[in-house]
């Protein structure tokens, strides 16, 4: 199980992994069919919600740290207009907050401050 790896083998850095993903080895339908809310052109396949595209929000849900990096980059605003690039979903807690990247730096900042 990827939780159970410490150190630099770790490869996800979120601590709230939901429960469908903490037990499973990630292949493609597990980012392509992860928050199909979120996304515009979804579509039916074999009873799954499916989109094209994976953004940095669905990365986020279990490697938090690296969405957090990728929000500081330069390419994180490439494409302003692109609802994938701009905005990301964090969940915090019982509630979720969108937020657009700057925000979002800044936002997730401001919680490592409370939380130390």
């Amino acid at each position: 199980m990827a939780t159970a790896v410490e150190g630099l083998a770790r490869k996800v850095s979120s601590g709230d992994i939901p429960d469908n993903l903490a037990t499973v080895v990630v292949g493609c339908a597990e980012c392509h069919t992860l928050r199909p809310g979120e996304h515009a052109g979804v579509f039916d396949h074999n009873d799954d919600q499916v989109h094209s595209v994976v953004s940095p929000g669905d990365c986020a849900v279990c490697h938090a740290v690296e969405a957090q990096q990728y929000a500081g980059n330069i390419m994180a605003h490439a494409h302003p207009k692109n609802p994938h690039t701009t905005t990301i979903r964090i969940k915090d807690g019982h509630s979720t907050h969108s937020k657009r990247i700057k925000e979002l730096q800044e936002w997730l900042e401001e919680r490592e401050r409370r939380e130390r």
